[in-house]
């Protein structure tokens, strides 16, 4: 069995499983559901075995400070984080997090800061 994103899948035209939210992992509300399972994997020849316990699976984005194309950059990350890089996202099975969280907020562009609230 292997898994791959839905995204991936498609465009492979791959079969789907769809899962419900209290299995799929994408729901961060449901962090101690996700948590109160896990599975024993064994690691690299010689590495012996981990356990990895559920959680929901997160993707972040960063703009580097040094970015040779920061203003673009900051025009992406505004466009991915609005509403039409959250119906874009979602037509490729994402779903995004709505508040958008960040953490820390320190070194936020000011014209991201109305597009995200610091984490809990």
């Amino acid at each position: 069995m292997r898994f791959v994103f839905r995204s991936t899948a498609e465009d492979h035209h791959l079969k789907i499983t769809a899962l419900p939210a209290h299995q799929n992992l994408s729901q961060p509300e449901l962090a101690a559901h996700y948590a109160s399972v896990s599975v024993e994997v064994r690691m690299k020849q010689g590495e012996g075995k981990a356990r990895i316990i559920g959680g929901p699976v997160t993707d972040g984005i960063t703009i580097p400070a040094d970015a040779p194309q920061a203003a673009q950059a900051r025009r992406f990350v505004a466009t991915l984080l609005g509403e039409g890089g959250r119906r874009l996202l979602e037509r490729r099975g994402f779903h995004p997090a709505r508040p958008v969280w960040c953490s820390p907020c320190t070194a936020l562009p000011d014209e991201l800061s109305s597009l995200v609230v610091q984490k809990p």
